[in-house]
């Protein structure tokens, strides 16, 4: 069930809102993207963000969406959408680093819970309306370590300040070179994808 968000939350939280393709840029599936137009659009991208975006191409196929500054891919494994976007923002937590590739999953956030999971992690996006939580950073590890806290901040295995010292921790076994179950996979149940109406899947 959808939940409303007071003033108060409201205020700390981040709603990301997609919008439609113009007609100039129009979404990957108007123009039937292959893998091979995909990495054409990606080829003046900065180095980093190429590589990133060479390795999704190959692990999903072509993009969903691709406009001049990013690509979007809906419903591969887990995720109800992973973005990778040619400029990111800087963020200085756990580390300094660029926000340019994101993940985004089914999950219900209780209200009491939203503001927390934004202290926890300023770069985590909380919609209420679509029911989702989305991880930004420079990595695939680091979005899911990210997210496998915040659950554990929901579910209240974790203050904030236990979940912001485990980010730095994992992160350090990570960069080493060794095994963090926190940063494998997602260690939460996804709620399944509801099926598509009649009407949606006329459109």
């Amino acid at each position: 069930m959808k939940r409303q968000i007071g003033w108060v939350a409201l205020a700390a939280i981040t709603v990301a809102f997609c919008a439609p393709a113009s007609a100039e840029e129009p979404a990957a599936s108007e123009l039937e993207v292959n893998d091979d137009d995909a990495r054409r659009r990606i080829e003046t991208w900065p180095q980093n963000k190429r590589t990133a975006a060479e390795g999704l191409i190959d692990k999903y196929g072509a993009p969903d969406e691709i406009t001049s500054d990013r690509l979007s891919w809906a419903d591969r494994d887990n995720w109800s959408h992973v973005t990778l976007h040619r400029e990111g923002k800087t963020e200085n937590f756990p580390t300094t680093h660029e926000n340019f590739i994101e993940h985004t999953v089914r999950y219900d956030v209780p209200r009491e819970k939203a503001g927390e999971l934004i202290k926890f992690h300023p770069s985590l996006v909380v919609d209420q309306q679509e029911g989702t939580l989305s991880a930004r950073s420079d990595s695939v590890e680091a979005n899911i370590l990210a997210l496998n806290l915040a659950d554990e901040i929901v579910q209240g295995k974790r203050t904030v300040n236990s979940a912001r010292n485990a980010m730095r921790e994992e992160l350090r076994k990570e960069m080493a070179g060794k095994d963090s179950r926190y940063t494998e996979g997602l260690m939460f149940t996804v709620p399944e994808r509801e099926p598509m109406t009649e009407e949606e899947e006329e459109e």
